[in-house]
């Protein structure tokens, strides 16, 4: 009877041993998320927060205070609902290499929207496509919720094609004082490289056409397809 007693004793402080164990070392688990949770507060930029949260009062007392760094420019911009007057200070903002990745995040996603706003398809992908390229803090902040990049399809018409950059600059240069879009793209054609001359962003062959025997004539062109 002794021994039953000394072995349930044994047990019984076993038992309570291994539960206050058991209990230490859940402590210690919360007390360590609580920790991180309290360094990733510290961490986070108060642009961030404000942006995230909608505070608009605190991000534009931020940008008058900052009113010459990087910083205060995207706290302005994130401040603004004007996408005309938001959307170039965006773009050369996320040309900042002294910004955070966070602040970047936020400035590429602002700018995404603001692009399917006014209809801007290429600058709208541009901007999904960073942000899908940056999974860690893209999805820390908005949780998941990215643009899906979309190809971006339009024609254009092609006017000359020179192996001299310098000649399709100048080409270039007279499409452009006459008001039209125009880029350069390199083209690799037997082994040898052209500078192609384009004008225009048009939705379909067709328009494309039609705008080149307006404005060139019959001949001498040529309708591309151009796709991002």
């Amino acid at each position: 009877m002794l021994i039953i007693t000394i072995k349930l004793t044994l047990a019984n402080k076993i038992i309570a041993l291994h539960y206050c164990t058991m209990r230490s070392s859940l402590f210690i688990l919360l007390l360590l998320v609580a920790l991180m949770s309290c360094i990733h507060a510290q961490a986070e930029h108060p642009i961030v927060r404000w942006a995230l949260a909608g505070q608009l009062d605190s991000l534009a007392h931020a940008a008058n205070q900052l009113t010459s760094t990087p910083e205060g420019r995207l706290a302005g911009a994130l401040a603004n609902d004007d996408a005309a007057v938001a959307i170039p200070t965006f773009k050369r903002l996320v040309e900042d290499e002294s910004l955070s990745d966070d602040l970047l995040a936020l400035a590429w996603q602002r700018l995404h929207g603001y692009a399917v706003i006014v209809g801007d398809n290429q600058l709208s992908n541009e901007a999904a496509i960073w942000l899908n390229d940056h999974p860690d803090v893209s999805e820390r902040l908005f949780h998941g919720n990215l643009p899906i990049p979309r190809q971006t399809r339009f024609w254009a018409v092609q006017i000359g094609a020179f192996s001299n950059r310098s000649n399709a600059d100048r080409l270039a240069a007279e499409q452009r004082s006459n008001g039209y879009t125009v880029q350069i793209d390199q083209l690799q054609v037997n082994g040898q490289t052209l500078h192609a001359v384009r004008v225009g962003r048009f939705d379909s062959h067709t328009e494309a056409d039609d705008f080149a025997r307006r404005v060139f004539g019959e001949g001498g062109y040529r309708v591309v397809e151009i796709v991002l």
